[in-house]
């Protein structure tokens, strides 16, 4: 029998503990974005777009591949779609352009599930230490990869300290502190704390290439005993602190932490007796005080990044899969999202989940409330939010994913059958042995009945990564099916559905539920759960596309961003060839390749498909007339890479020139380049005169 341990609910990047640390701090610290008025740089245009060849414009229209000569655009929409003399007619006074060369325009892409708020705050952090070169993985990438990382910008923080003049009191309190004594910390003493802590983020042991050794406090001490360090985990579950950001935090913690940590009494005692691995929200907000602040400038950079990075990769339109539904809506995430989007051009659109997640300490209590209110694509085609969020699991790669048959490696040869790790399951009560195939857990049904017979006709996704929380979510839906709902129509998902039966495939078809795959699963990890966290024979199951294809559901593709990176021109060619890229390139490093999408499936699946999970197909997808006019231009023709190029490895190097989003152009690469040797320069001219 497996062991699924009590806890306080798990979440894997689906509204992690830091998230929750970043919207406690939001409400309590207040903070909001000023309005502001930014010069619109791009309005909408009137353009034709055609191309000799007629492979050149691919609509996707009623999910196919069709190809048209000429695209034309008045507007925010696609006014005509077909032969050039139909784009002429609708736009008789614009001069068609011509596509060049091997050029082709796509209808944007879409991410149907990806976290907007945690990783905007992450880019603020100080480095990343994710084992990401762009869209590929680092060759080599193991401890001293990110202690090289780490050094760098201990430098620089060491620098800031020794350049301050509260240095004197800041050593001073840091020797108060290790002889016990609990003193006042100044807010001029407090910021600069927080200035040189040392952050960073994405560490990701399931992918190094050498034997992993923790990270803790002792390799953290080797860094630095007097600089701050507070290192994440890629999964957001797990902090890495060394002894000094202990020390900081100590007498700062919140009352939870004070009882969850109350074998020790002094900011000393927790720093010599802790390890400074710190699991899950209870633990990791321990060093919250030290950890980089949350402000408006901050928060409003980050977003930036996510915004910019997004569409240099064709996205014109993003769902957040976790967002949470504030008590004050004025300082909520969302409000901030908004009044960004409100204040900034160069964003896509976004979709939201509202997430029904358990309150910190308050084990089996999933809030939905029917005052919630759903908004659709056609209330506001720029932010709307049209589903309800449940995290049923944790992730494979941490062995918190619900699994019917122990991770590989979590007992002793001759083991102890009730003690083995399955992972575990948020709607298991506290202290309850795992439920027996087939049962549903009251309170899961409780939930997603209280979601489905709300006259708002939510839409609902669940996130299940573990082949028992797949069942149980599946059972669930037939449980409101035999209720008599009509669950086709609602459109409901299971995010990551990593480890899919046939019995449940088949299950899902006849309900009418579709999966979203994290199909890195596969590209980046693909190895790592056939050699070390599932075996050979259980990893045949991982993010099983062919299966869901020809059962008939509509299959979309995913990034879990910050998890994997965003790129969906990747998830295309992950899904189509379905390389496990940490393998030796021995000719064996194919995952399960009968589960392999063809190219126009695989397109699909980021366009029109994603679009229907988005409930926002009426309006983007396809390029289609009366559409609105979001769409991409790329260097190459995706669906014939592998003409030119012997296979559809490398698909995700495709050069996208141009991102337009509602008829205005959001990015282009020239322009984008041209922009940033610009900045470069002004750096370079500023030190100078410094």
């Amino acid at each position: 029998m497996c062991d699924h341990p009590s806890h306080h609910g798990i979440s894997c990047a689906c509204h992690g503990p830091l998230q929750k640390i970043l919207e406690q701090e939001i409400t309590i610290n207040q903070v909001s974005f000023r309005q502001q008025s930014y010069q619109i740089k791009s309005a909408p245009e009137d353009v034709i777009f055609y191309h000799p060849d007629e492979k050149r414009i691919i609509t996707m229209a009623d999910g196919k591949p069709t190809k048209a000569h000429a695209i034309a655009i008045s507007g925010e929409k696609i006014v005509a779609v077909g032969a050039l003399q139909d784009a002429v007619k609708a736009l008789p006074n614009v001069d068609p352009i011509c596509l060049q060369g091997e050029q082709t325009i796509i209808p944007g892409l879409i991410e149907p599930h990806m976290h907007i708020f945690i990783t905007a705050y992450l880019n603020t952090w100080d480095v990343d230490l994710g084992p990401y070169d762009g869209q590929y993985l680092k060759p080599v990438y193991d401890l001293n990869t990110i202690n090289s990382e780490i050094q760098m910008v201990y430098n620089k923080k060491q620098a800031l300290l020794d350049e301050s003049s509260l240095k004197a009191q800041y050593q001073h309190l840091l020797q108060q502190l290790k002889q016990g004594e609990t003193p006042v910390i100044s807010p001029e003493l407090d910021s600069l704390i927080k200035e040189i802590t040392l952050s960073g983020y994405n560490v990701d042991p399931t992918l190094m290439t050498a034997e992993f050794e923790n990270i803790d406090k002792a390799l953290l001490d080797k860094v630095s005993t007097e600089i701050p360090i507070v290192l994440v985990n890629a999964s957001m579950h797990i902090a890495y602190a060394n002894s000094a950001a202990l020390l900081l935090s100590f007498n700062a913690m919140g009352p939870l932490q004070r009882e969850h940590f109350d074998q020790y009494r002094t900011a000393a005692e927790f720093a010599q007796g802790n390890n400074g691995i710190l699991n899950e929200m209870v633990e990791m907000q321990a060093v919250a005080p030290v950890m980089p602040p949350m402000n408006p400038d901050a928060l409003r950079d980050g977003m930036d990044n996510v915004f910019d990075n997004a569409l240099s990769k064709g996205i014109t339109l993003m769902l957040d899969a976790a967002t949470p539904v504030s008590s004050q809506p004025s300082k909520s995430l969302e409000s901030l999202l908004a009044t960004y989007m409100a204040s900034h051009w160069k964003t896509n659109r976004m979709a939201l989940a509202y997430i029904a997640d358990t309150p910190e300490g308050k084990v089996g209590a999933y809030p939905f409330s029917s005052s919630w209110k759903k908004t659709s694509i056609d209330d506001n085609n720029r932010l709307y939010a049209p589903i309800i969020k449940i995290v049923s699991d944790g992730s494979n790669q941490g062995k918190t994913g619900y699994q019917s048959m122990p991770y590989k490696g979590s007992g002793p040869s001759t083991p102890d059958q009730s003690t083995l790790n399955c992972g575990i399951y948020n709607f298991t009560p506290e202290n309850a042995s795992a439920y027996p195939l087939g049962v549903v857990p009251e309170t899961y049904s409780k939930l997603i009945t209280e979601v489905t017979k709300s006259d708002q006709q939510w839409g609902m996704m669940v996130h299940a990564n573990g082949d028992r929380a797949i069942d149980l979510a599946v059972n669930g839906f037939q449980y409101l099916q035999m209720r008599g709902y009509d669950l086709a129509s609602r459109r409901y998902r299971i995010e990551h559905c990593s480890l899919l039966t046939d019995s449940n495939a088949q299950m899902m078809s006849n309900l009418g539920i579709s999966p979203s795959f994290l199909i890195g699963h596969v590209g980046y990890w693909g190895w790592a759960f056939q050699q070390e966290i599932l075996g050979a024979e259980r990893a045949q199951l991982l993010d099983r596309c062919g299966t869901a294809q020809s059962a008939g559901m509509v299959v979309t593709l995913h990034s879990d961003n910050n998890v994997s990176p965003l790129g969906p021109l990747r998830y295309m060619e992950q899904a189509i060839t379905r390389r496990m890229e940490r393998a030796p390139q021995d000719g064996s490093q194919y995952l399960n390749p009968q589960e392999s999408l063809t190219a126009e499936q695989a397109l699909k699946a980021i366009t029109l498909n994603a679009a229907w999970q988005c409930q926002a197909e009426q309006h983007v997808g396809s390029l289609e007339e009366g559409k609105l006019a979001d769409f991409v231009i790329l260097a190459e023709n995706p669906l014939t890479w592998n003409e030119s190029h012997g296979s559809f490895v490398g698909l995700r190097d495709i050069e996208i020139e141009e991102t337009w989003v509602g008829g205005k152009k959001l990015y282009s690469r020239t322009e984008n380049v041209a922009e940033s040797v610009s900045k470069q320069l002004q750096k370079k001219l500023a030190t100078a005169l410094t």
